[in-house]
């Protein structure tokens, strides 16, 4: 659930405003998914941000993408994960590649795009997708039928409305918002909690960055196995994972709903457990990157 915290010289909610505005539900990646989702026959998932209707407010321009077909946008993107146990050699996993994206159609319902993403070692993925406007919810299109999907990705090409919030009001350097009872996404597990202060604003391009900081507890809500084999004097030895505490701190900057560079980096306690039952204590890092690219990265799209 949402609580948007004003500053001073920001447009205020009234405190009735802000009572409604709690009883509303806020729901929480996507390359790879869109590697999965071209295999797989996942039925359309219906998931979207429900608002109150009398707590809306106009949203800040920076967070809304003002897109027409023909636009072209390329990223590149990388993500690696560390764990550390004592006594164990520290486990280490890379990932990353680049994706470009083409806009075919735009309206305030959604944005449809062509696009082909290439995660390194990986085929190259194209399709026709869309997304919402607010980034919370992506479809692609096959040749048959049509697979839907909530986005809890950490980034993306879009502002998503699902892991920041929805600030609404006039925003400048300084403003804050408050998200509480987040549902998992990929670096946090469900029920934690989130602070975004805009540390700075560009009058002249419209380009905002944004500091985020929270904390959450137990399994993110991809790409976070339950087991992990770790290696100590050459010899492997496989863990069950229990997740602890998680804290994630990042660095973003938006411009008209397009994330032109996003940094986070996400630290978490675990406990691991051998078939024995003997636990080991452990310490996981995960750091993402992701900035806007030349197009394209890939080739002709």
């Amino acid at each position: 659930m949402m609580k948007l915290v004003p500053t001073k010289g920001a447009q205020g909610v009234s405190p009735a405003r802000k009572k409604r505005m709690k009883r509303c539900l806020l729901p929480t990646h996507a390359h790879y998914r869109l590697l999965q989702l071209s295999s797989g026959s996942l039925a359309c998932l219906c998931s979207a941000v429900l608002w109150c209707s009398d707590a809306l407010a106009t949203p800040d321009p920076s967070f809304e993408p003002s897109l027409k077909s023909g636009d072209l946008f390329s990223n590149a993107f990388s993500i690696q994960r560390s764990v550390t146990a004592p006594g164990y050699q520290e486990f280490v996993w890379r990932n990353g590649g680049t994706a470009d994206y083409r806009v075919t159609k735009s309206t305030t319902h959604g944005i449809e795009f062509d696009m082909q993403a290439r995660y390194d070692g990986r085929p190259i993925a194209r399709h026709h997708i869309s997304m919402t406007p607010g980034g919370d919810r992506f479809c692609i299109f096959n040749a048959t039928k049509v697979a839907c999907e909530s986005d809890r990705d950490a980034s993306g090409l879009l502002f998503n409305q699902a892991v920041w919030g929805r600030p609404l009001g006039g925003l400048k350097s300084g403003s804050h918002w408050h998200e509480s009872h987040l549902p998992a996404w990929e670096f946090g597990g469900a029920g934690g909690s989130q602070d975004v202060i805009v540390t700075g604003y560009d009058v002249t391009t419209g380009a905002m960055t944004l500091s985020r900081a929270g904390s959450a507890e137990g399994f993110y809500s991809e790409n976070d196995p339950g087991t992990i084999t770790l290696l100590k004097d050459g010899h492997q030895k496989e863990f069950h994972l229990r997740p602890g505490h998680t804290s994630w701190r990042g660095v973003t900057i938006i411009k008209a709903g397009i994330v032109l560079s996003d940094e986070i980096i996400v630290e978490r306690d675990d406990v691991l457990v051998d078939g024995a039952n003997q636990t080991v204590t452990a310490h996981e890092r995960r750091i993402m990157l992701e900035n806007a690219a030349p197009f394209p990265t890939i080739g002709v799209l």
